[in-house]
């Protein structure tokens, strides 16, 4: 497979399961810091907690996202896991924040990072529920699963094509009504 785009740098970290009772202390982990968007250094950050397995899915892929949003301060907003029910939408049509298109394209199967986005990535200048305007927001995401059954912005254009000319044609052939 590919690997995610972007500059990575990896850094040493601690996660809640990396408690080594052997050493009586959190073992370091190394995690790997990736800008989705190098165009735009900084505003759309994934940290990988866990890698995952097989291929990227590719836009147009119905996927499985496990979540919990927070803002800056830590206070949480949303979070999928307290429903016991992952989010289900179709990767890279814009049915979700523009960041997370960014990274949900760039995530495995079984994988959990934590997603950075700023602004502009996020909300903008819109309040959403608890999110004021202009917030950057943290998210810990698991990519659960994914599959073909997405509609791809490309097969949805052609078939609004076929249609309209489906009718232009029909209405060529109709026979105009002759005036009185």
């Amino acid at each position: 497979g590919k690997p995610a785009a972007g500059r990575v740098r990896p850094r040493p970290t601690r996660e809640r399961d990396s408690w080594d009772p052997r050493l009586g202390r959190h073992r370091a982990l190394m995690t790997t810091v990736v800008d989705l968007v190098p165009d735009n250094p900084g505003r759309v950050k994934k940290e990988i907690l866990r890698s995952g397995d097989g291929e990227v899915p590719p836009p147009g892929s119905r996927v499985h996202v496990h979540y919990a949003g927070r803002l800056t301060d830590g206070s949480e907003f949303d979070s999928s896991y307290k429903r016991n029910k992952p989010l289900e939408f179709v990767a890279g049509l814009g049915q979700v924040v523009a960041g997370w298109d960014h990274c949900v394209l760039s995530m495995r199967k079984g994988e959990r990072c934590r997603l950075t986005l700023a602004p502009e990535y996020a909300y903008g200048d819109h309040t959403v529920g608890p999110i004021p305007a202009r917030s950057t927001l943290v998210f810990d995401m698991e990519l659960v699963d994914w599959g073909p059954g997405g509609e791809t912005a490309k097969g949805l254009c052609l078939k609004i094509a076929v249609a309209l000319a489906a009718v232009a044609l029909a209405m060529y052939h109709m026979k105009p009504e002759t005036p009185r």
